[in-house]
Formats: C-alpha cells, sequence, structure tokens
C-alpha cells in the first residue's frame, strides 16, 4: 500500500498542520521597499498568545515598532516611510488582522489579497496572505504560520500555507531512509524539494547529485548511472564510477525518472532492493549508502498500466511520496520568489550593474511600482517557477541593456501573458519536420537545449521514440515492409531515435 507524505506525520502534529492557527506564528513581512533586496524578509514575528500582538505593530519613520503592554514603545530596525503610517493588529478570535489608520498619517493605505485583487481601504481587515499598499512606497505582507516552522527552511521559499506544510512534509521524509517519489508540474521545484530533503537528513554532509534521466544518451545511460571498468566497451580505457558510486553517503536525485528505458529500470530496481551497484562490464556488485530520491511529472501509475513502467519499481518508489505544488496554488509567494532570483543575478560578477536595483534610494521612486508588483501576481505562469525565474532573468537582460526597470518588467509580463516563451504545437511540429526530427538540431535552430526541446515535447503531447509502444513500432515496420526510415517518418522520430528503440524493444525489422 502505497503510504503518502502526509501519513509519515504524527497524528497530532498533521491535525496542527491542518487547523494552522493553533497559536500561531504571526508575522509582518516587508514584501516591498526601496531596497529591493528586502522583500520577503521577516521583520517581526511573536506567537498569537503575545499581549504585544494585540496592541499591534505600527508602520514609519520610527517604526515599524511595538506598543508592549506597559504602553512603552520598543522600536525595531527598519524605518521604511517619513511618518506612522498604519497599526497592525492580529485579531484571534476573527483569525483576521485589523488595519487601522493613525492620526497623522499622509499616504494612502490600500489593501490587497494575496493574489493582488484589491480589497478597499484602510481602516480594514483582511486575512492571512493579505498585504498593504502604503502610496507606492511600501508592502507588508501579513501571515501567518504554525509554531516551530521555519520560514525559508531547506532552500524552500515562500511563506505560504501549501510552502510552510511543504517544509515540514520534507523535515518528515528526512527522518527516514527509504526512496520517495517527488511528483508534481514542469518547473514547480521538485529539484528543490529533493535537496530540501538531503539537507535535512543525516546523509547531509554527503554529496548531492542530480541526474535528468530525459537527458541521458541512451547509449551511455547505462554507464553515466552505474560506472564501467576498463575494457567494458570500445573506448573505455579507463574504469570509471558512475551516479551511484559518486554520491555514495549522500542523495541521488533521478529527474524525470519515467524516462529511463526497461533495461535501467530494472537496474534501478536491483540497486533499491540490494544496495549495490555493478558497473558495466563488471562481475561482482558494489555496496553503496546512498538515498535515492526520484521525481517525474508523469502518471507513473498511467505509465504502469500501459507497460511503460515496472510495476515493482512504481511499488519501490511510491512507499513515499511527495507533491510539489504548482506555482498557481500558492501564488501569494510570486513576489518573493522573483525577488529572490533577480538577487542571485547580482551575485554573477557579469551583473554587477543590477546592484543598482538594489541599493536604499529615498530621494527616487522605487524601481518595482506596486502597479507591476500587482502585474507579477496577476500573470500566469504555465512553466511554474521556472517561468518565474525566466522572468527574472529577461528582466536583468533588460536592465543591463539601459532600458527603465519598471518599462523592462511591464514588457516582460506581457511577453509572458503572450506565452511566447515556448513554440506551439504547430510551430514545435514544423520545426521538427525541418530537421527531420533530430532534436540536437531542433535545439540549436531554436536556440535552447536538448532537452528544453525534449520537455517541450512531453508538454505538448508531440510523439517522442522513447514513448513508442511495441505494437506501435512493429505495425509502422510492417507497413514500411521494414525499411526503418520509412517507418521512422510514418512515426515522426528520427531514424536513429527508432533503431535505439527498437534495440530497447527487442524488436527486428523483420518483426
Amino acid at each position: 500500500m502505497t503510504r503518502r507524505d502526509d501519513e509519515t506525520l504524527d497524528p497530532r502534529e498533521r491535525t496542527r498542520q491542518e487547523r494552522g492557527l493553533d497559536d500561531p506564528v504571526v508575522a509582518f513581512e516587508l514584501a516591498f521597499h526601496p531596497e529591493l533586496g528586502r522583500i520577503g524578509s521577516r521583520f517581526v514575528a511573536g506567537s498569537a498568545a503575545d499581549p504585544a500582538l494585540a496592541q499591534g505593530v505600527v508602520v514609519g519613520r520610527d517604526a515599524p515598532l511595538w506598543d508592549d503592554p506597559s504602553g512603552q514603545p520598543a522600536p525595531l530596525s527598519d524605518p521604511c516611510i517619513s511618518r506612522a503610517q498604519i497599526r497592525v493588529r492580529w485579531v484571534g478570535a476573527l483569525s483576521l488582522f485589523a488595519i487601522e489608520v493613525p492620526d497623522g498619517a499622509k499616504r494612502t493605505v490600500q489593501v490587497f489579497g494575496a493574489r493582488g485583487q484589491p480589497l478597499g481601504s484602510a481602516p480594514a481587515d483582511a486575512p492571512p496572505g493579505s498585504f498593504v499598499a502604503i502610496g507606492d512606497r511600501a508592502v507588508v505582507r501579513l501571515t501567518v504560520e504554525p509554531r516551530g516552522t521555519e520560514p525559508t527552511g531547506a532552500g524552500l521559499l515562500g511563506s505560504s500555507a501549501l510552502m510552510h506544510r511543504l517544509r515540514g512534509k520534507c523535515r518528515a521524509l528526512a527522518a527516514l531512509s527509504e526512496a520517495v517519489l517527488i511528483t508534481g508540474p514542469t518547473g514547480a521545484g521538485k529539484e528543490r524539494a529533493a535537496r530540501a530533503i538531503h539537507q535535512l537528513e543525516r546523509r547531509a554532509a554527503g554529496p548531492f547529485l542530480a541526474v535528468n534521466c530525459a537527458a541521458l544518451p541512451e547509449a551511455l545511460a547505462e554507464s553515466e548511472l552505474f560506472g564501467h571498468v576498463r575494457g567494458a566497451f570500445s573506448g573505455a580505457a579507463e574504469a570509471r564510477p558512475g551516479v551511484f558510486e559518486a554520491a555514495n553517503g549522500g542523495s541521488v536525485l533521478l529527474d524525470e525518472v519515467g524516462e529511463l528505458t526497461p533495461a535501467l529500470q530494472a537496474k534501478l530496481l536491483r540497486v533499491l532492493q540490494e544496495r549495490a551497484v555493478r558497473p558495466v562490464g563488471a562481475t561482482r556488485e558494489r555496496p553503496v549508502d546512498v538515498r535515492v530520491l526520484a521525481a517525474t511529472h508523469r502518471d507513473l501509475a498511467r505509465d504502469v498500466a500501459a507497460g511503460r513502467f515496472r510495476q515493482d519499481l512504481y511499488s519501490r518508489l511510491s512507499s513515499l511520496v511527495l507533491d510539489v505544488p504548482p506555482l498557481e496554488l500558492h501564488r501569494e509567494d510570486v513576489p518573493v520568489l522573483f525577488t529572490s532570483a533577480l538577487r542571485r543575478l547580482t551575485e554573477r560578477a557579469d551583473h554587477a550593474a543590477l546592484s543598482e536595483l538594489f541599493r536604499p534610494a529615498d530621494d527616487r521612486p522605487p524601481p518595482l511600482p506596486m502597479a507591476l508588483y500587482l502585474s507579477l501576481l496577476g500573470t500566469p505562469y504555465p512553466g511554474n517557477v521556472r517561468d518565474l525565474e525566466s522572468l527574472a532573468a529577461r528582466v536583468a537582460a533588460a536592465v543591463l541593456r539601459g532600458d527603465p526597470p519598471e518599462l523592462a518588467i511591464e514588457a516582460e509580463v506581457a511577453t509572458v501573458e503572450a506565452g511566447a516563451s515556448r513554440p506551439s504545437a504547430d510551430e514545435l511540429r514544423a520545426a521538427l519536420r525541418d530537421h527531420d526530427h533530430v532534436l540536437s538540431r531542433v535545439a540549436t535552430a531554436l536556440g535552447v537545449s536538448h532537452s528544453t526541446v525534449d520537455r517541450w515535447m512531453r508538454e505538448l503531447g508531440l510523439p517522442r521514440a522513447r514513448d513508442l509502444e511495441t505494437s506501435r513500432v512493429r505495425e509502422a515496420l510492417a507497413r514500411a515492409r521494414g525499411d526503418v526510415a520509412a517507418a521512422a517518418a510514418e512515426l515522426s522520430v528520427s531514424e536513429r531515435a527508432l533503431v535505439l528503440r527498437m534495440r530497447d524493444l527487442g524488436v527486428t525489422a523483420g518483426g
């Protein structure tokens, strides 16, 4: 029976996480500021039982500050606007934040929902996940989280309830030793989740190696994964360890594990059962201590039913399952993820000019006005976090060209909305025809990697050689009277890819 990730939690812990507001930590995140590097940074947090929360937090030049129960102010570290503008209180009985405008406030205060929908002007009540705009200078996000969670633990950013739960599940899975199957749509962050599990478990000091199974050359895949001995095949002048031996004492992530051939699936099953590998050409197995993490966007249960994936391997991998949600389900984390990606680019020497975006600049308008912040929340991201990071990179490139950042972001948001980051099915089909379905040539023509073309084909439902079933191959060969080139043309794959698939399936040109 498959044991889902939630089932690894103590029942009391699971109930507490589902309730979410059982003595939660209440946090105020400075989500927008002239110093963009502070997006998402936590500047005050406390238990809902803390008496100070009944008094509230004031945001202004001498603030944020706590009014403690005795009425004495307790200043914090980040003045962000000219004078006191808002007071925020947590109303535990209603599970809402009360936003009030103190006397003397000079700026318009607007309240928005987690997806950027307007909730009205202050004074107002707002649910957790909402944020507050003070003119066009500051946005404070209002969050709650179960007590004991880590806001940015293990590299998984986001303050949404979904991300808090995901971090909790990673911690629970890290305490176990079995393989984990990580599912979720393309670009959602499955590799980040795998790294989180690795960082939280006993093997954290060991290596973490990720392999994209979809991008492994079929002729070399076995050697890449399991290694080879000297003389195992032509060109094997020296022995070489595979990924599993290289990661001994650590973890291996098999990304897109559903793309492994049947022969490699059988060898992977052996590794999971015996905790040992046999390099190509070797006569003995070698023990390995490796945590296996497998990721896929495919429905492996459906692949098992169709005969494309081994039932025994699926049963072994799916004893523990972690589902990574699409970005659409935690859209409130978009600004933090976007700015984190932009911040990473500034650490590269060739992007040093981007540091100008991050310096405090009270003497000029902030680089990201509220309208664009709202655009980020409202933009569709079909490729999930990967699309968002691509947007950040394109914005960085525009800024380095000298374009005003607000105009550059506006244009790039429009590009994402138009879906221009990926060709249509017809456009990709035409490119494949023009280059005889040789993916490396298609990738060169489109200016992307081989694995990107392969991913687009999967997402658009275009035929790939590795997905062909035995019956289809045999029928095409029969109609082509054993002419492999003609059969490949009928199946819309390259001749070489078909030959490799025939070898995999044990099919010959003669039937």
